[in-house]
């Protein structure tokens, strides 16, 4: 049996770089590399980390399993989100790593969640994560604990970037940008008949948001909307969602202040007025929860063609599968289009700005 340890003094100096330095498990065996996980939000909801596993050597591993003395039930998970725009998530089981092959668990796939949390994961603190293998070999990495405002896929794991160099590198972005536009939101898109979210003004649903006040689609006539489905229990696509949206805004500027910003729950019976406060409170300050009976929230749900179900877990506890996409429409009510998940941010923020132009464009 073999056991492999990133030695403190490692995990140091690569805590200090952000990520956690690799964890080698001999020259020719498995590496873990850019570990992270989220700051945790309350002692009851799930958390989730992500890393990058190599198998640098000349036969396979199988991962089978997870320890942490940070939960007592820690196990890979996998977020799957269909053509529909419903994501899912469910134990993924044994994951095997050819030679030479890498696995990534990050936002929206594959990751290792962390169920029955026994201390708050808080911002700078590292744990450690052993990861079981099937020829019992064992890989423990310190995985550092970021906070949830910027720690989205695109903020910290894939760093997108445009980087012109000369006149082909602008022309290559300039190329990768109207091809994004001419599929998702040109003549090359599809136009999703019968899909398509009715707009604000014929939408009548009552809720409640995070500070108590009486809401509805009233509410958000006249700012631009931007509207985004999920529950606070959800340990990867919410997070990393409402991590994105806080990014888009952060880029926006005072634009933002134009703009109602809405997260909407598909989970009442867990996700109170109080509940709702307490989680938008970790993302950006234009951030609205809200909340309200069960018919309520289908009725919203209809209106804006957005699904959920509700799915038991192993655990006798519950998760929900619901719409990731985020709803975008003009002041005057009218649907402008909706941002996929794991859009990049080269194509999320200009459909943000096609909205606002819209409420430009009505007050003129």
């Amino acid at each position: 049996m073999k056991k492999y340890i990133l030695t403190s003094t490692l995990a140091a100096l690569l805590t200090l770089g952000g990520f956690s330095a690799p964890a080698l498990a001999g020259p020719e065996d498995v590496v873990v590399e850019n570990a992270w996980s989220r700051a945790s939000i309350g002692m009851n909801r799930p958390g989730a980390a992500y890393m990058t596993i190599r198998n640098t050597g000349d036969e396979p591993v199988t991962l089978i399993g997870l320890t942490t003395p940070l939960a007592m039930m820690p196990e890979i998970h996998e977020t799957k989100t269909n053509a529909e725009g419903v994501s899912s998530m469910n134990p993924a089981g044994e994951i095997a790593i050819a030679p030479g092959e890498s696995v990534a668990l990050e936002p929206g796939g594959l990751h290792a969640m962390l169920m029955r949390l026994q201390e708050l994961m808080t911002e700078g603190d590292t744990f450690p994560l052993t990861l079981l293998f099937e020829d019992g070999g064992e890989v423990t990495v310190e995985v550092p604990i970021l906070r949830n405002r910027r720690a989205g896929a695109r903020g910290l794991m894939r760093r997108r970037a445009i980087l012109g160099y000369g006149a082909a590198g602008v022309g290559a972005v300039a190329l990768m940008l109207f091809v994004g536009w001419w599929q998702v939101d040109g003549p090359g898109g599809p136009e999703p008949v019968g899909q398509r979210p009715v707009a604000l003004t014929e939408m009548d649903f009552r809720l409640t948001d995070h500070e108590g006040n009486a809401v509805g689609p009233e509410t958000l006539i006249g700012r631009p909307t931007m509207a985004f489905f999920g529950f606070t229990y959800c340990p990867d696509v919410c997070p990393t969602t409402l991590s994105d949206i806080s990014g888009w805004l952060d880029d926006l500027g005072n634009e933002a202040d134009e703009m109602n910003v809405v997260f909407i729950t598909v989970d009442p019976e867990r996700d109170t007025v109080e509940t709702m406060a307490e989680y938008v409170g970790y993302f950006h300050p234009a951030l609205r929860g809200w909340t309200g009976p069960e018919e309520q929230i289908a009725r919203v749900a209809d209106g804006f063609r957005a699904t959920y179900e509700q799915v038991p877990t192993e655990s006798g506890d519950y998760t929900m599968n619901h719409t990731a996409s985020v709803f975008l429409f003009a002041a005057s009510g009218r649907f402008v289009t909706m941002i996929d998940y794991h859009e990049a941010r080269e194509f999320a923020v200009p459909k943000i700005r096609r909205a606002l132009a819209e409420e430009m464009e009505g007050a003129t």
